[in-house]
C-alpha cells in the first residue's frame, strides 16, 4: 500500500537516509538540491499543528521538507547523503559531483540547514561512511579511486 509521496526535487533522486532516532529523511538530487523531510500530524479540519488533546481520526500525516542551502562551491548535482551517527539528527553529509562534500547543520535561530563544503577528491563523491560512534570522522569514495578519512568537526554541535 502506498503510504506517501514526498514532493519537491526538480531531477533524478540520487539518494536517501532516514535518521532513525528522529524519524528525519534526508534527500537528495541530480538538481542540486537536498532535502530534510519531517513527519508531522496535521489537524485536518483547521490545518494547525496538533496539540496531544485531539481527535487522532481528525489528523493528516505530512512530511513537510526543510531546504539544505549548501556551500556555493557544491556546484554539481549531489549523489549520495548520511546522517552522521548522533541521536539528534544534528549534522548531515552530502557528496557531490563537484569533487566535495558538504556537511550540513541545523541554525535554528534561521529555522534551515545549512551544508558547508569540504574539498577532499579529485572527482565525484559517490559513497559516504560516517564513523559508527565518533559524529566527527567521515569516510568517502570517490570515483578518483581513493577513500578519504576526513574530520566533520563543527564547532556548535561538536562542541569541546
Amino acid at each position: 500500500k502506498h503510504i506517501h509521496t514526498l514532493e519537491g526535487h526538480q531531477q533524478n533522486i540520487s539518494a536517501i537516509d532516514w535518521h532513525h532516532p528522529t524519524n528525519k529523511i534526508l534527500t537528495v538530487g541530480h538538481d542540486r538540491q537536498a532535502f530534510v523531510w519531517l513527519f508531522s500530524e496535521y489537524n485536518a479540519k483547521t490545518s494547525t499543528e496538533t496539540a496531544t488533546s485531539v481527535d487522532k481520526s481528525s489528523l493528516t500525516e505530512v512530511w513537510i521538507p526543510q531546504i539544505v542551502e549548501l556551500d556555493s562551491a557544491v556546484k554539481r548535482g549531489l549523489l549520495c547523503c548520511k546522517w552522521s551517527c548522533s541521536e539528534l539528527g544534528d549534522k548531515l553529509f552530502i557528496g557531490s559531483a563537484a569533487c566535495n562534500i558538504a556537511v550540513g547543520t541545523f541554525n535554528a535561530d534561521n529555522g534551515w540547514w545549512y551544508g558547508k563544503a569540504k574539498e577532499n577528491h579529485t572527482s565525484s563523491v559517490t559513497t559516504l561512511a560516517p564513523h559508527p560512534q565518533n559524529p566527527t570522522v567521515l569516510a568517502t569514495g570517490s570515483t578518483d579511486g581513493t577513500v578519504a578519512l576526513t574530520s566533520t568537526y563543527v564547532k556548535v554541535v561538536d562542541g569541546k
